[in-house]
């Protein structure tokens, strides 16, 4: 159970790591379209 539950906390942190770069991904990327 204890490890289930680390495995869902690693799969939630590693969705938001994704998200996140995502996210700086495009505002780099509308950044040097810009510039």
């Amino acid at each position: 159970m204890e490890f289930l539950e680390t495995k869902k906390y690693n799969k939630q942190a590693v969705i938001f790591l994704v998200i996140h770069t995502v996210f700086l991904l495009n505002f780099a990327v509308d950044f040097f379209e810009f510039h």
